[in-house]
């Protein structure tokens, strides 16, 4: 009897433990199992997310695919090109005329003393006499201002144009890009509109009083947009229309004053162009620099010191040419 107990008891043990066993093999499988489904899904996951990766960079590095803008560029180097070629052939036509005077002049000795005074001649026109009569000191004195009222100009023109898109986006305005566009359009229209409007205005107004009222106006666009452009914006609007109108005559209104005292010739435009130039990658450069270290806010500031840089340059230039005199008196 104790051994059919035994046995009985030995039986229901191994059960036991087959059934155990078999449990513990499931819970294996289930695990198994999922790690393999987990491991599909995370691999699922990384091929897509590599295959988004590759497509963005694709697309990054072909970003004219969705633009337009070789149009844009098209379309100014093909004016570019017109230009270029019309002034060739100007150049051309007068070595022509210039082969046939010096066909008619006699002599071999005329011709060589002509080609002496021509040097000289050429050497001569490097000096800031050549356009001041004579006057050494005057024309370095008024030249260095020239170049320095220039930088200027052209250099404010540059840095507003450039960064007011980025200012209006990333500075206190927060405008959309939609806006931003519009803002950077009435800019330059009023630029334009300034231009042909001055020359309109130049039949009546003496030059003096042109740049005069073009400076002033720089003056007070710089100062109403430091103070009030940062944090209201109608007056950003409405005085970087104005700001593009009055600055962009203050380059030829000063020009057409210049060769009232000065003889504006070779020396004279290669001094206004250089200085131009300069100013131009100057306050680019300068304007981004505050922008990316100091924050978009700095605009302003620059656009405020470039017209009161503007005008003092100029006042010093009618203080350097009072003495001598106008050409044409």
């Amino acid at each position: 009897m104790s051994g059919c107990t035994e046995l009985g008891l030995m039986t229901i043990f191994k059960h036991d433990a087959i059934s155990i066993t078999a449990v513990r093999q499931k819970e294996q499988h289930a695990v198994a199992g999922y790690n393999v489904t987990n491991n599909s899904s995370f691999n699922n996951v990384t091929q897509e997310y590599n295959s988004l990766t590759s497509t963005s960079a694709s697309q990054s590095a072909r970003p004219g695919l969705k633009s337009n803008i070789e149009i844009a560029y098209t379309i100014a180097a093909s004016f570019a090109a017109f230009f270029c070629l019309l002034f060739v052939v100007f150049y051309l036509q007068g070595c022509k005329r210039r082969s046939k005077s010096k066909q008619n002049l006699a002599g071999g000795i005329a011709s060589r003393s002509k080609s002496r005074s021509g040097l000289k001649d050429f050497l001569k026109s490097f000096s800031p006499a050549s356009c001041t009569g004579g006057k050494t000191a005057f024309g370095l004195k008024f030249f260095t201002l020239v170049f320095i009222y220039y930088a200027n100009v052209v250099g404010g023109e540059r840095a507003y144009g450039k960064f007011i898109f980025a200012y209006a986006v990333e500075g206190a305005p927060q405008f959309s890009t939609d806006q931003a566009t519009v803002l950077n359009s009435i800019f330059w229209i009023g630029f334009t509109s300034g231009r042909g409007l001055s020359g309109i205005a130049a039949i009546w107004a003496p030059p003096l009083v042109l740049v005069s009222i073009e400076l002033a106006v720089n003056v007070i666009c710089g100062i109403v947009l430091t103070l009030w452009g940062l944090t209201v914006p109608n007056v950003l609007w409405v005085f970087t229309g104005i700001l593009g109108l009055f600055l962009s005559p203050a380059f030829p209104s000063c020009l057409a004053w210049c060769n009232m005292y000065v003889e504006m010739k070779g020396l004279a435009l290669t001094v206004v162009y250089i200085g131009a130039s300069c100013g131009a990658f100057i306050y680019q450069w300068l304007s981004g620099y505050l922008f990316e270290y100091h924050g978009p806010s700095t605009l302003m500031y620059v656009m405020l010191g470039y017209a009161l840089t503007l005008t003092s340059t100029f006042i010093l230039m009618v203080v350097v040419v009072r003495p001598h005199g106008k050409r044409f008196t």
